[in-house]
């Protein structure tokens, strides 16, 4: 069982060009930097490969199950930016990617993808939404999401 308010909860940075941007359901309206780049704005999920079935594995274990996750990504054609989901003290981090998607049979895909690396969920970006997909249910929560710069 998965808990769900540590993932409700996450927010993920996103580094492009020399800005960092992060996506939250926690902030305010007030605090919104506009609207970050295009590409940020697509759908996306964001997939990892660390800590599957939240076990705490060693960063040298997390960075070659992400590098697997990272070949695979580029093999089946996704242009993926590295990002970090992180709780909101950044104390527990996992590196992770940004996956745009057009269309539903590439976004089952990448929760097929999640599952074969044993993730316990995904988030789904889409239309200033952010979806926490859960793998073992399928259940899906919807969030409004912000984005401000660091």
């Amino acid at each position: 069982m998965i808990n769900r308010s540590h993932y409700l909860d996450a927010v993920i940075e996103i580094k492009f060009g020399d800005i960092t941007w992060v996506s939250s359901p926690k902030l305010s309206t007030s605090d919104n930097s506009g609207l970050p780049p295009a590409t940020l704005l697509e759908d996306a999920v964001v997939i990892t490969a660390s800590n599957p079935m939240g076990e705490s594995l060693t960063g040298v274990v997390n960075k070659s199950a992400n590098k697997r996750l990272e070949v695979v990504l580029t093999d089946v054609g996704y242009s993926t930016l590295p990002c970090i989901g992180r709780d909101t003290t950044g104390l527990h981090f996992e590196e992770s990617f940004w996956a745009p998607f057009s269309a539903e049979a590439e976004l089952q895909e990448l929760i097929d993808l999640s599952q074969m690396f044993n993730q316990d969920a995904i988030f789904i970006y889409s239309d200033s939404h952010r979806i926490l997909h859960e793998n073992m249910n399928g259940s899906r929560t919807l969030q409004q999401i912000f984005w401000t710069t660091l």
